[in-house]
């Protein structure tokens, strides 16, 4: 098992003692849980960009071991096509959605210091969403290994060779991200009808809405 698949294995461990420590604020809101609970989050953020900068590195490197590296990169192709290729498949996808899903868990949390009880369902239901998407990570892992190195990788699809694929779905995945937010704040509100959840729809509905 390499680093990559390490830390793939590690986000759920990682997400499920955040949810445990945000199932505590709920019920006894100590200060302890709540920081633990924050520590967790910036802990799965920076292994989710890690993970994404390592399999950025890969490509950039054109990495054969690697079985979707092969798949979608090769020695042929320029600087911007081979980082492209880090989301040309649907592994890298989900893993650039679940960074955006917790990137915007944090920032919500940072810009949204008033603490009460919708900001901390919000974000407990977001989590149990990062979660769900870190467990099909587990099975479409973009760092498995391939049994035997090929000599050539299979390079980008012909009608994927275009400027705008280096941008558009990375920007499309990051919104993506935000809707994972707004449809926790959305849940959140049925469950503690606490109007505070205006801002946080305003604040990432218009911004994803623009990516989208």
């Amino acid at each position: 098992m390499n680093l990559g698949e390490i830390l793939i294995y590690l986000n759920p461990l990682l997400i499920l003692s955040a949810i445990y420590f945000g199932y505590g604020i709920i019920n006894k809101r100590g200060a302890n849980n709540e920081r633990n609970f924050d520590s967790l989050l910036y802990l799965i953020l920076g292994n989710h960009t890690f993970l994404l900068l390592l399999l950025a590195y890969y490509f950039l490197m054109t990495n054969l071991k690697f079985e979707y590296v092969s798949s979608y990169s090769s020695d042929e192709l320029g600087f911007g096509y081979k980082l492209a290729g880090v989301w040309a498949g649907r592994d890298g996808t989900l893993l650039i959605w679940s960074w955006a899903t917790i990137l915007t868990l944090v920032l919500e949390r940072s810009f949204h210091k008033e603490k009460c009880m919708q900001r901390d369902i919000t974000s407990i239901i977001g989590t149990i969403l990062l979660l769900s998407l870190c467990i099909i990570q587990l099975y479409i892992n973009p760092f498995e290994m391939n049994e035997t190195v090929p000599d050539k990788g299979n390079s980008l699809n012909q009608l994927l060779l275009s400027p705008y694929m280096i941008i558009h779905p990375p920007i499309v995945f990051i919104s993506y991200g935000m809707i994972v937010l707004l449809y926790a704040s959305a849940m959140a509100f049925l469950i503690t009808e606490d109007k505070n959840w205006n801002d946080t729809i305003k604040r990432w509905g218009r911004v994803s809405w623009i990516g989208m």
